[in-house]
Protein backbone atom coordinates (compact mmCIF):
# COMPACT_ATOMS: atom_id res chain seq x y z
CA UNK A 1 0.00 0.00 0.00
CA UNK A 2 1.35 3.12 -0.77
CA UNK A 3 1.17 5.28 2.26
CA UNK A 4 1.72 8.72 0.11
CA UNK A 5 -1.53 8.03 -1.66
CA UNK A 6 -3.79 6.54 1.34
CA UNK A 7 -3.25 7.91 4.68
CA UNK A 8 -4.62 11.02 5.65
CA UNK A 9 -3.44 13.85 7.38
CA UNK A 10 -1.07 12.62 10.30
CA UNK A 11 -2.72 15.03 12.60
CA UNK A 12 -1.29 14.80 16.33
CA UNK A 13 -2.94 12.22 18.72
CA UNK A 14 -3.02 14.18 21.75
CA UNK A 15 -3.13 12.39 25.09
CA UNK A 16 -6.26 13.40 27.08
CA UNK A 17 -6.56 16.71 29.20
CA UNK A 18 -7.67 15.18 32.02
CA UNK A 19 -5.91 11.77 33.05
CA UNK A 20 -6.17 10.16 36.87
CA UNK A 21 -3.60 8.32 38.56
CA UNK A 22 -1.86 5.66 36.42
CA UNK A 23 -1.90 3.52 39.00
CA UNK A 24 -5.57 3.61 40.33
CA UNK A 25 -6.76 2.81 36.91
CA UNK A 26 -4.43 0.02 35.51
CA UNK A 27 -6.14 -2.64 34.33
CA UNK A 28 -6.36 -6.10 34.29
CA UNK A 29 -6.87 -6.92 31.05
CA UNK A 30 -7.52 -10.29 29.88
CA UNK A 31 -8.53 -11.59 26.13
CA UNK A 32 -7.09 -14.30 24.27
CA UNK A 33 -6.37 -16.47 27.21
CA UNK A 34 -9.06 -15.89 29.52
CA UNK A 35 -11.30 -18.21 30.97
CA UNK A 36 -14.47 -17.10 29.06
CA UNK A 37 -12.60 -17.85 25.50
CA UNK A 38 -13.31 -21.22 24.33
CA UNK A 39 -10.97 -23.71 23.82
CA UNK A 40 -10.01 -22.72 19.92
CA UNK A 41 -9.89 -18.56 20.61
CA UNK A 42 -11.36 -16.90 17.91
CA UNK A 43 -14.00 -17.88 17.75
CA UNK A 44 -15.75 -15.43 18.57
CA UNK A 45 -14.31 -13.61 19.38
CA UNK A 46 -11.92 -15.67 18.01
CA UNK A 47 -8.53 -14.41 16.21
CA UNK A 48 -9.12 -13.62 12.89
CA UNK A 49 -5.75 -13.89 10.32
CA UNK A 50 -5.24 -10.98 7.78
CA UNK A 51 -5.87 -11.49 4.10
CA UNK A 52 -2.42 -9.06 3.10
CA UNK A 53 0.56 -8.34 5.32
CA UNK A 54 0.73 -5.03 7.11
CA UNK A 55 3.17 -2.81 6.21
CA UNK A 56 3.14 0.07 9.06
CA UNK A 57 3.87 3.69 10.18
CA UNK A 58 4.31 3.83 13.43
CA UNK A 59 3.83 7.37 15.57
CA UNK A 60 5.77 8.40 18.38
CA UNK A 61 4.64 7.68 21.82
CA UNK A 62 4.07 10.84 22.45
CA UNK A 63 1.36 10.82 19.70
CA UNK A 64 3.45 12.83 17.01
CA UNK A 65 3.97 11.35 13.83
CA UNK A 66 7.39 10.09 13.53
CA UNK A 67 10.15 10.81 10.78
CA UNK A 68 9.84 9.67 7.24
CA UNK A 69 12.58 6.92 7.80
CA UNK A 70 13.03 3.46 6.96
CA UNK A 71 11.90 0.95 9.80
CA UNK A 72 13.86 -1.50 10.48
CA UNK A 73 12.29 -4.61 9.12
CA UNK A 74 14.99 -7.17 11.55
CA UNK A 75 15.52 -10.05 10.54
CA UNK A 76 13.74 -12.45 7.51
CA UNK A 77 13.93 -16.11 7.67
CA UNK A 78 13.00 -18.17 4.41
CA UNK A 79 10.31 -20.82 4.52
CA UNK A 80 11.32 -23.19 7.30
CA UNK A 81 13.64 -26.06 6.32
CA UNK A 82 14.77 -27.91 9.71
CA UNK A 83 15.91 -31.05 9.31
CA UNK A 84 15.01 -32.79 12.73
CA UNK A 85 15.90 -36.41 13.45
CA UNK A 86 13.39 -39.03 12.39
CA UNK A 87 12.46 -41.10 15.10
CA UNK A 88 12.23 -44.76 15.48
CA UNK A 89 8.76 -46.18 13.97
CA UNK A 90 6.50 -47.12 16.33
CA UNK A 91 4.00 -50.12 16.13
CA UNK A 92 0.33 -48.45 17.59
CA UNK A 93 -2.62 -49.84 17.10
CA UNK A 94 -5.22 -48.23 14.35
CA UNK A 95 -7.52 -45.76 16.33
CA UNK A 96 -10.69 -46.88 17.09
CA UNK A 97 -12.82 -44.38 14.78
CA UNK A 98 -16.23 -44.56 17.56
CA UNK A 99 -16.80 -41.76 19.24
CA UNK A 100 -18.25 -44.12 22.05
CA UNK A 101 -15.69 -43.60 25.41
CA UNK A 102 -16.26 -44.25 28.68
CA UNK A 103 -17.65 -41.76 30.90
CA UNK A 104 -16.06 -39.99 33.48
CA UNK A 105 -16.83 -40.73 36.79
CA UNK A 106 -16.02 -37.46 38.08
CA UNK A 107 -18.99 -35.77 40.24
CA UNK A 108 -19.56 -32.27 39.04
CA UNK A 109 -18.38 -29.30 41.54
CA UNK A 110 -22.12 -27.98 40.80
CA UNK A 111 -24.85 -28.34 39.34
CA UNK A 112 -27.64 -25.68 38.62
CA UNK A 113 -31.11 -26.30 37.87
CA UNK A 114 -34.39 -24.09 36.79
CA UNK A 115 -31.89 -21.90 33.94
CA UNK A 116 -34.05 -21.40 31.18
CA UNK A 117 -31.87 -22.95 28.59
CA UNK A 118 -31.48 -24.67 25.25
CA UNK A 119 -29.11 -26.34 22.24
CA UNK A 120 -26.11 -24.33 21.87
CA UNK A 121 -26.39 -22.63 25.63
CA UNK A 122 -23.40 -21.67 27.08
CA UNK A 123 -21.09 -20.97 30.81
CA UNK A 124 -19.35 -17.75 30.48
CA UNK A 125 -17.50 -17.06 33.79
CA UNK A 126 -17.88 -13.29 35.00
CA UNK A 127 -16.05 -12.13 38.02
CA UNK A 128 -16.65 -14.16 41.08
CA UNK A 129 -19.91 -16.12 39.50
CA UNK A 130 -21.07 -17.02 35.61
CA UNK A 131 -23.58 -15.66 33.11
CA UNK A 132 -25.53 -18.38 31.07
CA UNK A 133 -26.50 -17.10 27.38
CA UNK A 134 -29.08 -19.54 27.93
CA UNK A 135 -31.84 -19.19 25.04
CA UNK A 136 -33.23 -16.58 22.28
CA UNK A 137 -34.60 -14.50 25.24
CA UNK A 138 -33.34 -14.76 28.54
CA UNK A 139 -29.85 -14.62 30.36
CA UNK A 140 -29.27 -15.51 33.67
CA UNK A 141 -26.56 -15.21 36.58
CA UNK A 142 -25.46 -17.50 38.88
CA UNK A 143 -23.30 -17.10 41.62
CA UNK A 144 -19.69 -19.30 42.20
CA UNK A 145 -21.43 -21.95 43.53
CA UNK A 146 -23.88 -22.34 39.84
CA UNK A 147 -27.21 -20.87 41.73
CA UNK A 148 -29.14 -18.99 40.05
CA UNK A 149 -29.69 -15.27 40.92
CA UNK A 150 -31.16 -13.31 38.03
CA UNK A 151 -32.65 -13.41 34.92
CA UNK A 152 -32.46 -10.75 31.79
CA UNK A 153 -35.33 -11.12 29.08
CA UNK A 154 -33.73 -10.11 26.42
CA UNK A 155 -34.75 -9.32 22.82
CA UNK A 156 -32.15 -11.44 20.47
CA UNK A 157 -33.31 -9.66 17.08
CA UNK A 158 -32.83 -6.32 18.53
CA UNK A 159 -30.89 -6.42 21.88
CA UNK A 160 -27.82 -8.20 22.57
CA UNK A 161 -25.71 -9.61 25.75
CA UNK A 162 -21.75 -7.91 25.77
CA UNK A 163 -19.73 -10.28 28.49
CA UNK A 164 -16.91 -9.21 29.84
CA UNK A 165 -14.12 -10.57 32.23
CA UNK A 166 -15.94 -8.80 35.16
CA UNK A 167 -18.70 -6.99 33.99
CA UNK A 168 -22.07 -7.15 31.71
CA UNK A 169 -24.08 -4.87 29.38
CA UNK A 170 -27.01 -4.88 27.48
CA UNK A 171 -26.72 -3.31 24.41
CA UNK A 172 -29.90 -2.24 22.04
CA UNK A 173 -30.10 -0.07 19.01
CA UNK A 174 -31.54 3.33 19.19
CA UNK A 175 -34.86 3.05 17.34
CA UNK A 176 -34.55 7.02 16.46
CA UNK A 177 -30.89 6.54 14.46
CA UNK A 178 -30.94 4.63 11.58
CA UNK A 179 -27.62 6.18 10.13
CA UNK A 180 -24.27 4.11 9.98
CA UNK A 181 -22.75 3.13 12.87
CA UNK A 182 -25.68 4.96 14.61
CA UNK A 183 -26.08 4.80 18.19
CA UNK A 184 -26.86 2.46 20.89
CA UNK A 185 -28.50 2.31 24.46
CA UNK A 186 -26.54 0.26 26.54
CA UNK A 187 -27.21 -0.67 29.77
CA UNK A 188 -24.35 -2.08 32.53
CA UNK A 189 -25.48 -4.11 35.67
CA UNK A 190 -24.33 -5.51 38.12
CA UNK A 191 -23.15 -9.12 37.18
CA UNK A 192 -23.76 -10.39 40.78
CA UNK A 193 -27.16 -9.02 41.00
CA UNK A 194 -28.18 -7.95 37.56
CA UNK A 195 -29.42 -4.41 38.56
CA UNK A 196 -28.64 -1.65 36.20
CA UNK A 197 -25.65 0.51 37.30
CA UNK A 198 -25.39 3.06 34.44
CA UNK A 199 -26.77 3.68 30.51
CA UNK A 200 -24.54 5.67 27.89
CA UNK A 201 -26.91 6.17 25.13
CA UNK A 202 -24.44 7.90 22.43
CA UNK A 203 -21.48 5.14 21.86
CA UNK A 204 -21.69 3.05 18.27
CA UNK A 205 -19.42 0.28 19.61
CA UNK A 206 -18.93 -0.59 23.66
CA UNK A 207 -16.10 -3.42 24.50
CA UNK A 208 -15.96 -5.00 27.89
CA UNK A 209 -11.98 -5.69 28.76
CA UNK A 210 -10.70 -6.01 32.44
CA UNK A 211 -12.85 -3.33 34.56
CA UNK A 212 -13.31 -0.85 31.93
CA UNK A 213 -15.73 0.14 29.96
CA UNK A 214 -14.49 1.31 26.21
CA UNK A 215 -16.94 3.57 24.01
CA UNK A 216 -16.59 4.44 20.69
CA UNK A 217 -18.56 8.12 19.84
CA UNK A 218 -19.21 9.40 16.47
CA UNK A 219 -20.67 12.57 15.45
CA UNK A 220 -18.52 13.67 12.43
CA UNK A 221 -19.22 12.17 8.87
CA UNK A 222 -16.58 9.84 9.02
CA UNK A 223 -14.35 11.02 5.81
CA UNK A 224 -11.05 10.90 7.14
CA UNK A 225 -10.71 13.68 9.53
CA UNK A 226 -9.22 13.09 13.02
CA UNK A 227 -11.25 14.12 15.72
CA UNK A 228 -14.95 12.94 14.07
CA UNK A 229 -14.83 10.04 17.10
CA UNK A 230 -13.55 9.82 20.23
CA UNK A 231 -13.16 6.73 22.04
CA UNK A 232 -12.93 6.86 25.82
CA UNK A 233 -12.48 4.15 28.80
CA UNK A 234 -14.84 4.17 32.01
CA UNK A 235 -15.08 2.46 35.02
CA UNK A 236 -17.27 -0.26 34.03
CA UNK A 237 -19.19 -0.06 37.21
CA UNK A 238 -19.72 3.46 38.10
CA UNK A 239 -19.08 4.74 34.66
CA UNK A 240 -16.71 7.50 35.13
CA UNK A 241 -14.67 8.39 32.48
CA UNK A 242 -10.67 7.87 32.50
CA UNK A 243 -9.55 8.84 29.43
CA UNK A 244 -10.35 9.81 25.87
CA UNK A 245 -8.98 10.20 22.80
CA UNK A 246 -10.25 11.28 19.26
CA UNK A 247 -9.86 8.24 16.23
CA UNK A 248 -11.08 8.47 12.67
CA UNK A 249 -14.45 6.76 11.90
CA UNK A 250 -15.75 4.34 14.61
CA UNK A 251 -13.48 2.44 16.70
CA UNK A 252 -13.73 -1.24 18.49
CA UNK A 253 -11.15 -2.89 20.59
CA UNK A 254 -9.69 -6.11 19.49
CA UNK A 255 -7.05 -7.30 21.55
CA UNK A 256 -5.65 -6.35 24.47
CA UNK A 257 -1.99 -7.26 26.87
CA UNK A 258 -3.26 -9.89 29.48
CA UNK A 259 -0.71 -8.01 31.61
CA UNK A 260 -2.94 -4.62 31.34
CA UNK A 261 -0.52 -2.30 30.06
CA UNK A 262 -2.18 -1.53 26.28
CA UNK A 263 -5.03 -2.09 24.34
CA UNK A 264 -5.38 -2.62 20.66
CA UNK A 265 -7.66 -0.27 18.65
CA UNK A 266 -9.30 -1.26 15.40
CA UNK A 267 -11.05 2.12 13.26
CA UNK A 268 -11.89 2.50 9.62
CA UNK A 269 -10.11 5.49 8.12
CA UNK A 270 -13.33 6.32 6.29
CA UNK A 271 -16.67 5.03 6.40
CA UNK A 272 -16.30 1.32 5.51
CA UNK A 273 -12.85 2.52 4.37
CA UNK A 274 -9.03 1.10 4.74
CA UNK A 275 -8.47 0.34 8.60
CA UNK A 276 -6.16 1.67 11.40
CA UNK A 277 -4.63 -0.08 13.75
CA UNK A 278 -3.45 1.41 17.07
CA UNK A 279 -1.84 0.59 20.22
CA UNK A 280 -2.56 2.72 23.35
CA UNK A 281 -1.36 2.97 27.12
CA UNK A 282 -4.17 1.26 29.06
CA UNK A 283 -3.78 3.78 31.93
CA UNK A 284 -3.63 6.96 30.35
CA UNK A 285 -5.08 6.63 26.53
CA UNK A 286 -1.46 7.63 25.17
CA UNK A 287 -0.80 6.16 21.27
CA UNK A 288 2.10 3.95 21.23
CA UNK A 289 2.25 3.44 17.86
CA UNK A 290 -0.47 3.29 15.22
CA UNK A 291 -0.43 2.57 11.29
CA UNK A 292 -2.71 1.41 8.30
CA UNK A 293 -3.79 -2.15 6.89
CA UNK A 294 -6.68 -4.45 5.78
CA UNK A 295 -8.63 -5.48 8.34
CA UNK A 296 -8.06 -8.46 11.09
CA UNK A 297 -7.19 -8.85 14.65
CA UNK A 298 -3.38 -9.04 15.93
CA UNK A 299 -1.80 -11.78 17.62
CA UNK A 300 -0.22 -10.45 20.92
CA UNK A 301 3.02 -12.14 22.51
CA UNK A 302 4.39 -9.98 25.55
CA UNK A 303 5.26 -6.70 23.62
CA UNK A 304 5.53 -8.16 20.56
CA UNK A 305 2.39 -7.46 17.83
CA UNK A 306 2.12 -9.86 15.24
CA UNK A 307 0.22 -10.20 11.72
CA UNK A 308 -0.62 -13.32 10.20
CA UNK A 309 -1.36 -12.99 6.16
CA UNK A 310 -3.42 -15.77 4.21
CA UNK A 311 -2.68 -17.60 1.12
CA UNK A 312 -5.54 -17.92 -1.23
CA UNK A 313 -3.43 -19.80 -3.86
CA UNK A 314 -3.32 -23.52 -3.65
CA UNK A 315 -1.32 -23.92 -6.79
CA UNK A 316 1.85 -22.72 -6.06
CA UNK A 317 1.93 -24.72 -2.26
CA UNK A 318 0.56 -22.51 1.00
CA UNK A 319 2.70 -20.22 2.62
CA UNK A 320 2.06 -17.42 4.64
CA UNK A 321 4.23 -14.59 5.82
CA UNK A 322 4.14 -14.11 9.45
CA UNK A 323 5.62 -10.64 10.54
CA UNK A 324 6.37 -8.62 13.95
CA UNK A 325 6.92 -5.71 15.49
CA UNK A 326 7.13 -3.79 18.99
CA UNK A 327 4.40 -2.09 20.26
CA UNK A 328 6.67 -0.05 22.08
CA UNK A 329 8.95 1.08 19.24
CA UNK A 330 7.46 0.42 15.97
CA UNK A 331 10.25 -1.03 14.30
CA UNK A 332 9.63 -4.84 12.81
CA UNK A 333 11.53 -7.45 14.65
CA UNK A 334 11.34 -10.30 12.85
CA UNK A 335 9.34 -11.52 9.52
CA UNK A 336 9.34 -15.27 8.47
CA UNK A 337 6.86 -17.51 5.80
CA UNK A 338 5.56 -20.48 7.13
CA UNK A 339 3.49 -23.66 5.15
CA UNK A 340 -0.36 -23.65 5.92
CA UNK A 341 -2.22 -26.68 5.85
CA UNK A 342 -4.17 -27.15 2.75
CA UNK A 343 -7.57 -28.64 1.53
CA UNK A 344 -7.69 -32.09 1.21
CA UNK A 345 -8.57 -31.64 -2.44
CA UNK A 346 -5.90 -29.53 -3.16
CA UNK A 347 -8.86 -26.69 -3.25
CA UNK A 348 -8.14 -24.26 -0.91
CA UNK A 349 -5.39 -23.18 1.60
CA UNK A 350 -6.72 -23.31 5.12
CA UNK A 351 -5.47 -20.75 7.85
CA UNK A 352 -2.85 -21.21 10.91
CA UNK A 353 -4.34 -22.38 13.37
CA UNK A 354 -5.27 -20.50 16.35
CA UNK A 355 -2.20 -18.83 18.78
CA UNK A 356 -1.70 -20.41 22.25
CA UNK A 357 0.65 -19.41 24.95
CA UNK A 358 2.66 -16.91 22.63
CA UNK A 359 3.06 -19.69 20.27
CA UNK A 360 1.57 -21.06 16.94
CA UNK A 361 2.14 -23.96 14.66
CA UNK A 362 2.91 -24.11 11.36
CA UNK A 363 4.36 -26.42 8.49
CA UNK A 364 7.46 -26.39 7.38
CA UNK A 365 8.83 -26.36 3.15
CA UNK A 366 9.20 -30.12 3.72
CA UNK A 367 5.30 -30.59 5.51
CA UNK A 368 6.17 -31.13 8.57
CA UNK A 369 4.24 -29.40 11.43
CA UNK A 370 6.71 -26.47 13.47
CA UNK A 371 6.39 -24.38 16.48
CA UNK A 372 7.30 -20.73 16.44
CA UNK A 373 7.71 -18.45 19.50
CA UNK A 374 5.70 -15.52 18.60
CA UNK A 375 8.09 -12.78 21.04
CA UNK A 376 11.17 -13.88 18.58
CA UNK A 377 10.51 -15.88 15.58
CA UNK A 378 12.39 -18.88 16.48
CA UNK A 379 10.81 -21.73 15.83
CA UNK A 380 11.00 -23.83 18.84
CA UNK A 381 9.96 -27.41 17.76
CA UNK A 382 9.96 -29.38 14.54
CA UNK A 383 7.88 -32.82 13.95
CA UNK A 384 9.57 -35.49 12.76
CA UNK A 385 6.98 -36.66 10.26
CA UNK A 386 4.37 -34.51 7.84
CA UNK A 387 1.43 -34.07 9.67
CA UNK A 388 -1.47 -30.83 10.22
CA UNK A 389 -0.75 -28.96 12.98
CA UNK A 390 -3.30 -28.37 15.53
CA UNK A 391 -1.98 -26.41 18.64
CA UNK A 392 1.56 -26.46 20.72
CA UNK A 393 2.51 -25.28 24.52
CA UNK A 394 5.75 -24.73 26.50
CA UNK A 395 5.93 -29.15 26.30
CA UNK A 396 3.87 -30.35 24.05
CA UNK A 397 2.73 -30.31 20.70
CA UNK A 398 -0.72 -31.47 19.07
CA UNK A 399 -0.67 -32.95 15.48
CA UNK A 400 -3.27 -34.73 13.10
CA UNK A 401 -1.63 -37.53 10.73
CA UNK A 402 -4.93 -38.91 9.42
CA UNK A 403 -7.59 -39.84 11.63
CA UNK A 404 -5.15 -39.66 14.74
CA UNK A 405 -4.71 -37.02 17.01
CA UNK A 406 -1.23 -37.03 18.27
CA UNK A 407 0.70 -35.77 21.32
CA UNK A 408 4.26 -34.54 21.37
CA UNK A 409 6.60 -34.41 24.02
CA UNK A 410 8.60 -31.58 22.63
CA UNK A 411 11.15 -30.94 25.31
CA UNK A 412 12.58 -34.90 24.49
CA UNK A 413 11.23 -34.77 21.10
CA UNK A 414 9.76 -37.98 21.60
CA UNK A 415 5.74 -39.11 20.62
CA UNK A 416 3.47 -40.05 23.69
CA UNK A 417 0.63 -41.26 21.89
CA UNK A 418 -1.45 -41.59 19.05
CA UNK A 419 -5.43 -41.36 19.94
CA UNK A 420 -8.50 -41.11 18.04
CA UNK A 421 -8.58 -37.75 16.38
CA UNK A 422 -11.98 -36.18 18.28
CA UNK A 423 -11.93 -33.03 17.26
CA UNK A 424 -14.90 -30.68 17.19
CA UNK A 425 -16.30 -27.26 16.79
CA UNK A 426 -13.89 -26.50 20.44
CA UNK A 427 -10.47 -28.05 20.68
CA UNK A 428 -8.70 -29.70 21.36
CA UNK A 429 -7.23 -27.33 23.69
CA UNK A 430 -4.35 -28.23 26.81
CA UNK A 431 -6.55 -28.02 30.27
CA UNK A 432 -4.92 -29.47 33.26
CA UNK A 433 -3.25 -32.75 32.81
CA UNK A 434 -5.92 -32.93 29.66
CA UNK A 435 -6.44 -32.57 26.64
CA UNK A 436 -9.64 -31.30 25.78
CA UNK A 437 -12.03 -31.03 23.19
CA UNK A 438 -15.31 -31.04 22.32
CA UNK A 439 -16.30 -34.42 19.85
CA UNK A 440 -18.84 -33.02 17.28
CA UNK A 441 -19.44 -30.03 14.82
CA UNK A 442 -22.89 -29.50 16.60
CA UNK A 443 -23.65 -28.22 19.68
CA UNK A 444 -26.50 -30.31 20.52
CA UNK A 445 -24.70 -34.09 20.46
CA UNK A 446 -24.04 -35.86 23.20
CA UNK A 447 -21.73 -37.05 24.95
CA UNK A 448 -20.09 -33.48 24.18
CA UNK A 449 -16.99 -33.10 25.62
CA UNK A 450 -13.78 -35.28 25.82
CA UNK A 451 -10.80 -35.24 27.51
CA UNK A 452 -7.36 -37.51 26.83
CA UNK A 453 -4.83 -37.88 30.01
CA UNK A 454 -1.32 -36.21 28.72
CA UNK A 455 0.38 -39.06 30.50
CA UNK A 456 -1.91 -41.71 29.43
CA UNK A 457 -3.60 -40.94 26.04
CA UNK A 458 -7.18 -42.68 27.56
CA UNK A 459 -10.41 -40.92 26.22
CA UNK A 460 -13.11 -40.32 28.73
CA UNK A 461 -16.35 -38.31 27.95
CA UNK A 462 -18.80 -36.02 29.66
CA UNK A 463 -21.86 -36.63 29.68
CA UNK A 464 -24.31 -34.12 28.20
CA UNK A 465 -23.55 -31.29 25.84
CA UNK A 466 -20.89 -28.50 26.07
CA UNK A 467 -21.98 -25.80 27.61
CA UNK A 468 -18.99 -24.02 27.50
CA UNK A 469 -15.26 -24.01 28.75
CA UNK A 470 -12.57 -22.45 31.40
CA UNK A 471 -9.31 -22.37 32.85
CA UNK A 472 -9.76 -25.55 34.53
CA UNK A 473 -13.01 -26.57 33.93
CA UNK A 474 -15.48 -27.72 31.18
CA UNK A 475 -19.42 -27.23 31.62
CA UNK A 476 -21.98 -29.79 29.89
CA UNK A 477 -26.07 -29.50 29.50
CA UNK A 478 -27.23 -32.52 31.00
CA UNK A 479 -30.77 -33.14 31.24
CA UNK A 480 -31.50 -29.50 31.19
CA UNK A 481 -29.24 -28.91 33.80
CA UNK A 482 -26.30 -27.24 33.78
CA UNK A 483 -22.91 -29.13 35.43
CA UNK A 484 -19.74 -27.54 36.14
CA UNK A 485 -16.82 -30.16 36.07
CA UNK A 486 -13.25 -29.16 37.57
CA UNK A 487 -10.02 -30.42 35.63
CA UNK A 488 -6.73 -30.74 37.27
Amino acid sequence: MNSDESTPPQDPLPRPASVRDAAAVALALVRRANPRTRLLAGAAAGMVVLAVVLTVVFTSGSGQPGPDVAVDTGRTVPLLDEQPVELPSEDEPEPDDEKDHPLVDDKPRWTSSGVDVEDGSELLPVGDGYVVNGSDDTVSGLDGKGKRVWDREVDESDEKAIIGDSSVAFSRDDPDEDSWPGHKITDFVDPATGKKLWTNAEASFVELVGDAAYLSVCQGGQDGELGECVISAHDARTGAVRWSTPTYASTQVIDADPGGAFVVLQSHVTSGGDIRISVLDTGSGAVLGAGYDDGGSPLLAKDTLVRVGHDDNPADGCEVAVTAWNVYSGSQTWKREVGTPMEADGSDCNDLPDAYEGRIMGLNGKGRPVVVDLATGDVAWTAPKKADPVRATGKHALVTQGDKLVLYNTGKDKKRWAAPDVSGHDGPGFIGGYVVSSMYEGYDEEPCWARIGIKSGDIEAYPGQCAGSGDDWVATLDNGDIKLYAID
